[in-house]
């Protein structure tokens, strides 16, 4: 809140599509409900289209390959953030709801025997990660 109101709101920017996860477009079909929830979820597939999503809508300054991580972005001092300035429904809301999906899903996932506790802690590092990286993105579009 405290960014679109610094920014001021502006529900017309959208986000590019390239590679956004199934879930984010079909929100985005059925006009954003709150309630909604996606109908089937499979955690690789869906990781992996947001991890694509993401990488996408990051500015050329961040994808030069030296991060690390699952992400693999690296955090320059000077990048032009103007691409991602786009508050709403279509713009950075839908990144926060594919954040909150995809945190609900991963904690939720079964970690009784061993295999399912591996799983799990991988598929959480990745959302960890990619928690961290938007709100850093957040935070420096916050600061410009």
């Amino acid at each position: 809140m405290a960014l679109q109101k610094k920014k001021g709101f502006d529900g017309e920017g959208r986000l590019g599509g390239s590679g956004r996860p199934k879930a984010i477009s079909d929100w985005l079909q059925r006009k954003c409900p709150a309630a909604f929830r996606p109908l089937t979820f499979d955690m690789k597939l869906y990781t992996n289209a947001f991890r694509t999503w993401w990488r996408s809508l990051q500015p050329e300054a961040r994808e030069d390959g030296e991060g690390e991580g699952f992400l693999m972005l690296s955090r320059p001092d000077v990048v032009d953030w103007s691409g991602l300035e786009l508050f709403g429904i279509n713009g950075i809301v839908s990144i926060v709801a594919g954040l909150a999906w995809w945190r609900e899903k991963v904690y939720g996932l079964p970690s009784a025997e061993h295999c399912q506790r591996k799983f799990k802690e991988e598929e959480m590092q990745k959302f960890e990660e990619a928690l961290d990286d938007v709100t850093y993105v957040f935070g420096e579009l916050k600061r410009v």
